[in-house]
């Protein structure tokens, strides 16, 4: 099972065993705001 380990605006990150998964959301940032 991986681990949450951080979110930013867009991408999140997870660790499962000795690996770094990061996910790139649809999420959309501008002027450091998430935009609906």
């Amino acid at each position: 099972m991986a681990r949450h380990l951080a979110s930013g605006k867009v991408r999140e990150i997870f660790s499962s065993g000795d690996d770094l998964v990061l996910v790139a959301t649809d999420r959309i940032s501008a002027y450091d705001v998430i935009l609906p």
